[in-house]
């Protein structure tokens, strides 16, 4: 069975989704990461939350947690529907954590 990462996020300030240079890297690392755990049976997917809300409002819970918060809450990261992450990018060890991949098996793959 596949699991699913999905990672909401609003676009950047223009229609280019331009952003600042550390969200960039965070991007460029998370695309790294999409490739080699799609081997592990992991997909992970980027999803822009304002042009696909009906896909953020499907995740249980969603409504209650996004009450009275700002949009500095995105990105958030769900993982197999469950929230797992908020105003920032995960890691390859929360993933790994988050999907029980084996940390010291996947290290050695990357």
């Amino acid at each position: 069975m596949e699991t699913k990462v999905l990672i909401f996020e609003i676009g950047g300030c223009c229609s280019t989704s331009l952003m600042n240079p550390s969200q960039y890297s965070d991007l460029q690392l998370l695309e790294s990461y999409s490739k080699e755990l799609q081997q592990f049976g992991i997909s992970l997917q980027r999803i822009n939350a304002a042009l696909k809300p009906d896909l953020l409002n499907q995740i249980p819970g969603i409504d209650d947690f996004l009450q009275d918060k700002t949009m500095e809450i995105f990105p958030i990261t769900i993982v197999d529907s469950l929230i797992r992450k908020s105003g920032g990018y995960p890691n390859l060890t929360e993933i790994l954590e988050w999907t029980g991949i084996d940390k010291n098996v996947k290290e050695n793959s990357i």
